[in-house]
Formats: structure tokens, C-alpha cells, sequence
């Protein structure tokens, strides 16, 4: 339903965000809820003598006090105060959402200005998630078409950005559903029944867990390795292409007083240095599942012992 959807969650996140108050806007707060009443009660009390003077006193104008009350009002109104600082949070929360930044609320805002450290994710943050094939390598007696063949389709169901990139590119329209069966996603790959044979695609360390032979390829892309029948048939290099404004957005952060990024990724090593590599990323942390990425970061905060800052 749409109460459940992940738009109105995104929604709520945003609305809410104002409960979270940074501790200016508390101050501020508590500041106007004092302040105020002591100002109106200061201009009753200057309105209230002046009039009551004029009784006494025929040379005293009372509407002179009143306009004395007002501009007290106005001079020691604290609206530039007590407006500016919310308002200021509430458009920086408003703006970052309109790029797709959620900022849970102002006092996460605020402490974004004391980061030091910035904890990345790889796949679809530092680069574009469109992964593209690159190069495919057959073993002996087998073909490019067959081996491209049979890890797309072995791709065809799987909801990795992978997959969906590499099927996307070859054409759903090109793929014979009906001669798939039995697929299974895997941890460094998937399986599936092409035309009756078992093909299994998977990393190295799928392969070696699954205790497969196979002549191990060092690249700084991605090696996707095919099997049929539990026997090597070849081997896809696929890669992933780093988004352009990273080298910006890296640079501005060091400009701005970032002492060390870091990043956390399920790739493998080679992949992930070299993305490291090009982006200068001080420290990075590769064949990481998901659980343990979220241990690397309690490391970094350990290590760091700073507030960070998450992407």
C-alpha cells in the first residue's frame, strides 16, 4: 500500500526531521520562551505609565507612550533571532532532501560541521552502479557467444546491480525465459538451470567455497567465473564506471577539513584499490558482506574516536 511504500517513509523521515532540534535551536527556544513575555510584560508596564501619567499630569500625551510602548516592541522583538536560527536549519534539511540527502533532523545537521572522518559505500556512491562487460574470456572449445550466453541468462532474474545492468544492456527482449529454471541467488553469484544444465556463475571465492577448478584471473574489474556442469567453461570481466562529480565531491571534503575517507565495500581487493586508487581514498576495506560492513564502521568510530559522517 501506499502508506508502505518506501516513498512515504522517505516523507515521513523528512517531516519529522524538525523534532530533532540542534542545540542552538533548543537554546533559541528556551531563549524566546523567556524572553518574550518579559519584553511585552516591560511594554505594558511603559504603556500603563505613561497613561496613567497623562491623569496626572495634563502636558503628558498618552498616545505618545503608546507609540514609546510600541517601538520598544519592535526595537526588542526577538524575530530575527528566534525565526533565523530554525528557519536556516529547516532550509538546509529541505535543500539536502531536493538532492537526495536525508537528514534525520538539525541536530544531526549541526553535527555535520564537527566530521573528520567519512565512511563511503562503493557500489552505486562513489560510482554509478552500471556495470558493463568488459571482456570475455572462453575456456578451450568453447565460444564468446556461449559463455556471454549463459551468464546473462543466468543473470536474467537476479536483483544485484550486476545482473540487472548486464541483462539491461544485453536486451531483456533478446532472453528465452522459458529455457530458465531453478534460479538461486548466491552469496558472489547465482545458479540456475539453462536448457537442462546447471550453470553457476560466481567470484573466486564463491568458486573456492564451492571447491571448483579454475585458473584464477588478477584484474582490477570484476571476474565473474562460468560453469556448466560444475566445469570451467570461461570467464567475464565486468566493470563499474566511477561517477564524475566524486572527484569533486572528494576534493571539496579535504578543502573543507576532512582528515581521513575510508571505504567499505563487498568487492574484491584489486577492484576496490583501484577505485581507492584513483579517488585517493585513504584507507579502504574489501570482500566485506553486509554485516560486516556495519562492524567496519564501530572499527572506524573506535579508531577514530570522531563523530562521523555517513553517505
Amino acid at each position: 500500500t501506499y502508506s508502505n511504500s518506501m516513498m512515504t517513509r522517505i516523507l515521513d523521515l523528512v517531516e519529522v526531521a524538525t523534532i530533532n532540534k540542534s542545540k542552538a535551536e533548543n537554546f533559541i527556544t528556551k531563549f524566546g520562551r523567556y524572553y518574550t513575555p518579559i519584553v511585552v510584560a516591560v511594554a505594558a508596564i511603559i504603556l500603563t505609565v505613561g497613561v496613567v501619567s497623562s491623569f496626572f499630569n495634563p502636558d503628558v500625551d498618552w498616545t505618545h507612550w503608546v507609540y514609546v510602548a510600541m517601538e520598544f516592541l519592535v526595537i526588542s522583538c526577538p524575530c530575527a533571532l528566534v525565526i533565523s536560527v530554525p528557519l536556516s536549519f529547516f532550509c538546509a534539511i529541505g535543500v539536502a532532501s531536493k538532492r537526495g540527502i536525508l537528514i534525520r533532523g538539525s541536530n544531526y545537521l549541526e553535527a555535520l560541521y564537527h566530521v573528520e572522518n567519512i565512511v563511503f559505500d562503493k557500489t552505486g556512491t562513489l560510482t554509478k552502479g552500471e556495470f558493463n562487460i568488459v571482456e570475455i574470456i572462453p575456456a578451450e572449445g568453447y565460444r564468446v557467444e556461449d559463455v556471454k550466453r549463459l551468464f546473462i541468462y543466468t543473470e536474467y532474474y537476479s536483483e544485484h546491480p550486476i545482473g540487472k545492468s548486464v541483462v539491461e544492456a544485453y536486451g531483456k527482449e533478446n532472453v528465452l525465459t522459458e529455457i530458465i529454471s531453478e534460479f538461486q541467488a548466491l552469496q558472489g553469484g547465482a545458479r540456475a538451470e539453462i536448457n537442462g544444465s546447471h550453470i553457476l556463475i560466481a567470484t573466486s571465492k564463491l568458486a573456492r567455497r564451492e571447491k571448483l577448478t579454475f585458473p584464477e584471473v588478477l584484474d582490477p574489474n570484476l571476474v565473474v567465473y562460468v560453469f556448466k556442469e560444475k566445469t570451467y567453461i570461461g570467464h567475464v570481466i565486468v566493470g563499474d564506471t566511477i561517477r564524475e562529480e566524486a572527484f569533486d565531491t572528494l576534493s571539496s571534503l579535504r578543502q573543507g577539513g576532512i582528515s581521513s575517507t575510508y571505504m567499505l565495500t563487498g568487492d574484491s581487493r584489486p577492484i576496490a584499490e583501484n577505485v581507492a586508487n584513483i579517488l585517493q581514498i585513504d584507507e579502504v576495506f574489501a570482500e566485506l558482506l553486509p554485516d560486516q560492513k556495519v562492524e567496519y564502521m564501530d572499527r572506524i568510530k573506535e579508531s577514530t574516536k570522531s563523530k562521523l559522517g555517513t553517505t
